[in-house]
């Protein structure tokens, strides 16, 4: 069982015709995702006298914000450079990290590293970046939405859940795919908070905001229109803040 599974069982409303929230202006297209932890009410159909389950109707945020886990909330690099160090005898050095591929490395063990970096111990060992908690906490509670998103395999779930919940970081989504950029546009992303190029343009190509902390592989996206890239999470709080400030005035 995962750990969101344990929350407060959430209310029901009984309506008839179409399923919405109190509010229209709340209400987008039904989306399957499996809530986190800010979800308090559900919502159930009435039909000919039958009461039938929704797939999934959320209350939609002010702004819809995703955000990467490893070297997006996290310090992963140092964890990624220790491991392999330790089984392959491969120095990696952050700073020098200037491309998205590690060229020392072959395929195979870049893979077979980031799957023992995912290792529940790994994962619930992990520190926050300073600021991070705060920072989504505060949008959070605000009202927007928050989908936590990761190239992590979907094994990594349920320590993934669990480390979320230590650190106290509030989300309404959490999803472990590798195809991150395709699963925000089903959800109507606003804004990608992710360290890959990669997902950076194509995060932009679909029309979705992009933002990063900068690290070396990324650094030269930050000179690029429309990225906004910022040293830690206060700056970046402090970047997305007259986009959210904007949604919630129009509210």
């Amino acid at each position: 069982m995962h750990e969101q599974q344990r929350r407060p069982v959430a209310e029901l409303d009984d309506v008839g015709g179409n399923a919405v929230d109190r509010h229209p202006a709340l209400v987008r297209r039904p989306v399957d995702v499996q809530p986190g932890g800010s979800l308090r009410r559900a919502v159930a159909v009435a039909q000919g006298g039958r009461v039938f389950w929704h797939a999934a109707v959320y209350p939609v945020a002010q702004m819809r914000i995703a955000i990467d886990i490893d070297s997006t909330l996290h310090h992963y690099w140092d964890l990624f450079a220790l491991l392999a160090r330790r089984r392959f005898g491969v120095a990696l050095a952050y700073d020098e990290q200037v491309t998205w591929d590690i060229v020392q490395l072959r395929r195979e063990q870049v893979a077979a590293l980031v799957a023992e970096s995912h290792r529940p111990e790994h994962v619930l060992g992990a520190a926050p970046y300073e600021g991070a908690v705060e920072t989504v906490a505060g949008w959070h509670a605000d009202g927007h939405f928050i989908h936590v998103t990761s190239h992590r395999s979907t094994a990594a779930h349920e320590s993934t859940a669990a480390w979320l919940q230590r650190i106290g970081l509030p989300y309404d989504d959490l999803h472990c795919s590798w195809d991150k950029v395709t699963r925000c546009s089903e959800l109507d992303i606003d804004v990608l908070i992710d360290d890959s190029p990669q997902n950076i343009l194509r995060a932009q190509e679909a029309g979705i905001v992009p933002a990063t902390i900068a690290h070396p592989w990324n650094r030269e996206l930050c000179h690029e229109e429309g990225v906004i890239c910022a040293t830690d999470w206060r700056d970046l709080g402090d970047q997305l803040a007259p986009l959210l400030a904007a949604r919630l005035r129009a509210r």
